[in-house]
């Protein structure tokens, strides 16, 4: 079985040596990569009429593209009846396998806590100029942003917030570890 995700690697080995165990006349790969590079995979595979994944494990924006390009098959899991709605896809297609929290964290020694913003317009006062880091892949965090604001107002804040100077770097781990220098 191959097993194409975008999950840590000691979860995705976690996974599959649990599969292996309920099954183990079965042998499982991973191929461990971004969401990004595993639809680029997918698609040139498809062009090629090479197909590798057995499963698949990526964000909700590059599951929503595999199964609009046919890339994917529905699959009613008996289990996923378990979940709440939101959480799976009522067609079959996808079941929520975990889920990452975006949150805003702040350097302590730095910011008081009556200084912490408390609605995300607060982070347009000058103060925040140039003190913001943000990682390079939040596309899921703009579009949840916009859409809990509506299109207009979310637009709106993500120009205005683009006016701060927020140093954007790849790596979440580098996110933390840069908020934690002093």
């Amino acid at each position: 079985m191959v097993f194409y995700t975008s999950v840590e690697t000691e979860f995705a080995r976690s996974l599959t040596s649990a599969f292996e165990a309920k099954y183990p006349f079965i042998k499982t790969d991973i191929f461990r990569s971004s969401h990004e590079k595993i639809l680029s995979r997918m698609n040139v595979e498809r062009q090629t009429g090479t197909f590798t994944a057995d499963v698949v494990s990526v964000g909700e924006f590059e599951t929503f593209h595999l199964q609009r390009r046919g890339f994917i098959a529905p699959y009613k899991s008996p289990q996923a009846m378990a979940y709440p709605e939101g959480f799976k896809d009522p067609n079959g297609y996808w079941t929520d396998l975990y889920d990452n929290l975006i949150v805003t964290a702040f350097n302590t020694t730095r910011v008081k806590r009556e200084e912490i913003p408390k609605r995300y317009e607060d982070l347009l006062q000058p103060r925040w100029k140039r003190r913001m880091v943000l990682d390079q892949n939040e596309d899921r965090w703009f579009a949840n942003l916009v859409y809990l604001m509506g299109e207009k107002k979310g637009l709106e804040f993500m120009q205005a917030l683009a006016k701060q100077d927020i140093a954007i770097r790849g790596g979440r781990s580098l996110v933390t570890q840069l908020l934690g220098a002093r």
